[in-house]
């Protein structure tokens, strides 16, 4: 009779969960999270949930990337203000002096540099192993690190298969 009442309550286990749906398996995956993540999750309490939505790409949501985003702007307007500098030289035809050998290998560099941070943006969204994903909406109260209840709100980006959180 117990080896009955043990496979009943396999079986029923594997049917609740083969059942669940994507909602409860996203929350399954932040709440996993932020067990993982928050000071005290022992005091973490619920508030609300948006519907949670697929989307097609989740590489713009990883910090990574937006950090090659940001990179590949810096270098972009850096050789922008090289160019209205070189500018100012030019128009007062004083190419010849040293200050602007020394803008023209400035703005080199500068040309160098973005076109390493494209190659590296590139390599980076062709070797991105997430394709696909969803993400959710979620407001929650948690301690922060004097323990005080602070009401968060945080949209999290979760893979296809629901394994893993992307944009933390």
């Amino acid at each position: 009779k117990t080896m009955k009442n043990t496979l009943f309550y396999l079986v029923a286990v594997f049917l609740c969960t083969a059942c669940s749906t994507n909602e409860d398996k996203i929350k399954n995956t932040v709440e996993n999270y932020l067990k993982e993540n928050l000071d005290d999750f022992g005091r973490y309490e619920s508030v609300s949930w948006e519907e949670p939505q697929e989307i097609d790409s989740i590489v713009k949501y990883d910090w990574r990337y937006n950090a090659q985003i940001n990179n590949l702007n810096m270098c972009s307007k850096r050789i922008t203000d090289l160019e209205s500098n070189l500018k100012v030289y030019q128009d007062k035809r004083d190419t010849l002096s040293n200050n602007y050998k020394e803008l023209i290998s400035q703005k080199e560099d500068g040309i160098n540099r973005y076109g390493e941070a494209q190659k590296s943006l590139s390599d980076f969204c062709k070797n991105y192993p997430y394709v696909k994903g969803w993400s959710i909406k979620h407001s929650y109260r948690a301690p922060n690190k004097s323990g005080v209840l602070e009401l968060q709100k945080e949209t999290f980006y979760i893979t296809d298969d629901f394994s893993k959180i992307v944009n933390k």
